[in-house]
């Protein structure tokens, strides 16, 4: 099956269709995000008066070059030129919600000097609020699940933490808002909301290996956040993993997702607790030791997906052993936001990855492979929007064996 073949003949995901989660998200759900961030204030009277109009330009409005003079002003201005004059619905889906979360940045005067949310992160206040949720949770956490280095890795260990990882994915600040803090920690042993899990098969590969070279494309901030670490650093510690490369958002975007900043925040938060402190000087030494690399990378923010960036970002990934990809907005970047058929393998579409895949999701778009029709069936009259409200979760696990050797995992920091 040739993916290219496939790219020409399957239409993009749009929000022109007035009952699809697209149009919802388009012209309520992310509408509504802004309303908070007004409500919840305060927002600078310059700033609010621009979030307003941004509001009232969806649907009908028609999308513009940006005007804020940003480091990716020239790019967008490549990006849109398909797009001037169409309205909002007109575009495509992935497209029109990238470009709507930079023009709240475009609006909060992120990239404008003197403004006064210059440099900024318009989201900063609910993502610290999440930070002070999580802390009190997390000092009990830590001490309770401590694990002797010297040991090695155990499947029972490794395992929570990865569902962890996974389930933390619901704590999106666009969906999740005010899902309570003890859930994320308790739900870890949720079965019953996976509709696919490959944990077994991700285990059986990683049996006799070690110092692997990771890379990590995180999702969001603060709980989970904090889950990714845990988890990355439970392999760095036990030796199964030499190198993590966490790849970040290289501006603060889609509300809630992790800039290198929250990183720091989330460690100097946890730091207070005296029960935290053993688990943040570990993390702080891989940092120091460059055993855990933070990156900052403008695909992440780019409205592309990666079968339209390649070669170049998959090339980013030729040295490593793995590629954990977290979350919605990932899993679409990695396939295409399109109305892909069921019958079409997850495997098939990705041929450009040169190492095994992990992916961990909870679902919050419209896309979903490699779930069979029967299986669908039946979530689709369990939960008619088991797709889309954050509930089910999916663990996917693709090995490839063409792995490139080379020493280092790459960080390019190029523009696209």
């Amino acid at each position: 099956m040739n993916p290219n073949l496939l790219l020409d003949t399957i239409p993009m995901l749009d929000s022109a269709d007035a009952d699809s989660f697209a149009c919802f998200s388009l012209t309520q759900r992310h509408p509504n995000n802004i309303r908070n961030l007004l409500e919840n204030g305060p927002v600078p009277s310059p700033v609010a008066q621009k979030l307003e109009r941004l509001i009232a330009e969806i649907p009908s409005g028609t999308l513009r070059m940006l005007e804020d003079g940003g480091p990716d002003s020239a790019r967008w201005q490549q990006w849109l030129a398909p797009y001037q004059g169409k309205t909002w619905l007109e575009a495509p889906y992935f497209f029109a919600e990238t470009y709507l979360f930079r023009r709240i940045l475009e609006a909060s005067g992120y990239y404008l000097p003197g403004s006064p949310w210059f440099q900024r992160d318009p989201f900063g206040a609910e993502k610290h609020i999440e930070l002070e949720r999580l802390a009190p949770a997390v000092q009990a956490l830590i001490p309770a699940t401590d694990f002797d280095r010297s040991a090695g890795w155990n499947a029972l260990d490794l395992s929570r933490r990865l569902y962890s990882a996974l389930w933390a994915n619901r704590m999106d600040l666009t969906i999740q808002k005010g899902l309570a803090m003890e859930a994320v920690f308790t739900q870890w042993s949720d079965r019953d909301h996976l509709v696919m899990d490959d944990s077994r098969k991700f285990l059986d590969w990683l049996q006799g290996k070690r110092d692997l070279r990771l890379a990590w494309l995180a999702d969001n901030a603060g709980a989970e956040l904090f889950f990714d670490l845990w988890l990355a650093g439970y392999l760095l510690s036990t030796g199964l993993a030499a190198e993590v490369t966490f790849y970040l958002k290289d501006q603060p975007i889609y509300l809630s997702d992790a800039v290198v900043p929250d990183v720091h925040a989330l460690l100097a938060t946890l730091d207070r607790y005296p029960d935290c402190r053993s688990w943040v000087l570990e993390i702080q030494e891989h940092l120091d030791a460059g055993r855990l690399r933070l990156c900052s990378e403008s695909f992440s923010t780019a409205p592309l997906t990666f079968p339209q960036m390649a070669p170049r970002v998959p090339a980013l990934f030729r040295a490593c052993d793995l590629v954990v990809l977290k979350g919605d907005i990932n899993y679409r970047r990695l396939i295409g936001d399109r109305v892909w058929p069921e019958e079409h393998r997850l495997e098939d579409l990705v041929p450009f990855m040169p190492a095994p895949v992990l992916l961990l999701r909870s679902l919050k778009s419209e896309i979903c492979l490699g779930v069979p029709g029967e299986r669908r069936a039946r979530l689709a009259q369990q939960d008619p929007q088991w797709m889309t409200n954050g509930r089910w979760g999916m663990i996917q696990f693709l090995h490839r064996t063409n792995i490139d050797s080379n020493p280092v995992c790459g960080c390019n920091t190029q523009p696209l």
